[in-house]
């Protein structure tokens, strides 16, 4: 996992308004099978979107709530975040969804966490945790 798997950071308003205008939705990870994105078309508001990896190996998105218009937040990060982590949670996806574990997994607290001490330490080496149930 590199450093750029967590960017674009989506709850910078200076970060969105450098990406390019696109039909598909730029991502932020949340965690293993969850992300976070912005849809940014051109002449339209920027909407919030959600989208979980199935079971079956395919993807599903959902359009959450406008973003942003007039260069403004319309519905902010944290709302957003609450929105996708309660759509992630509606029976309808989570009989459908992948699981957020993968064996040995990546937890981002001690992804974060073991990047620090790389970096520190000027090791490259970064380690996986067992889930915790």
């Amino acid at each position: 996992m590199s450093d750029n798997a967590q960017k674009p950071d989506l709850t910078d308003l200076a970060v969105i308004r450098k990406l390019p205008e696109r039909t598909p939705p730029h991502w932020m990870i949340l965690e293993y099978c969850r992300h976070l994105g912005i849809q940014k078309p051109k002449d339209r508001p920027v909407t919030w979107l959600a989208r979980v990896r199935r079971k079956d190996g395919g993807y599903t998105q959902y359009r959450l709530a406008v973003a942003i218009d007039s260069d403004r937040w319309v519905t902010k990060p944290e709302r957003a975040l609450a929105l996708a982590r309660e759509w992630f949670d509606s029976t309808g996806i989570r009989d459908r969804a992948s699981s957020t574990k993968l064996g040995p997994c990546w937890r981002r607290e001690a992804y974060t966490s073991m990047k620090d001490k790389s970096s520190r330490t000027g090791s490259s080496v970064i380690r996986s945790t067992r889930c915790q149930d």
